[in-house]
């Protein structure tokens, strides 16, 4: 065996996926990635950073107030000024968009992560509600 072969073994794919993606592509349909992302049962990329996001933002939450990342979540700048045009947002511009998408009130988001269970629980349902409404929204176009 090639000491080259030895090293980098040929990535091999599932046969059930391959099967499925061999009768695709032979029939010409196009691949959505809907159907890509139900067929391997993963969550989109979208959904994972949100839902990151969320659990960041609620371990933050939760320090002491004198920890520098906290500090810099709730802090602002006492001079200074913006670029003009549309401004790069600040983390806490994401999260309140992020908010928003699942569902979560932005005005009492701090209360309910100070509690780490409920705040998981509302992360994990927020994050499954803007999964299922992506899908939808992917399979109405």
């Amino acid at each position: 065996m090639d000491p080259l072969q030895k090293r980098h073994p040929k990535p091999r794919a599932l046969p059930a996926i391959q099967a499925e993606a061999d009768s695709k592509n032979l029939m010409g349909e196009p691949y959505t990635n809907v159907a890509v992302l139900n067929q391997a049962s993963v969550t989109s990329v979208e959904a994972t950073i949100i839902h990151h996001r969320l659990r960041w933002a609620g371990h933050v939450q939760r320090m002491e107030p004198f920890r520098l990342p906290k500090i810099m979540l709730y802090g602002e700048l006492a001079n200074g000024t913006r670029p003009r045009g549309a401004p790069k947002l600040r983390y806490k511009d994401q999260l309140k968009r992020t908010l928003a998408l699942t569902n979560i009130d932005p005005s009492s988001w701090e209360q309910t992560a100070k509690d780490r269970a409920t705040w998981r629980r509302a992360v994990h349902h927020g994050t499954t509600a803007f999964e299922e409404k992506r899908k939808e929204n992917e399979e109405a176009k």
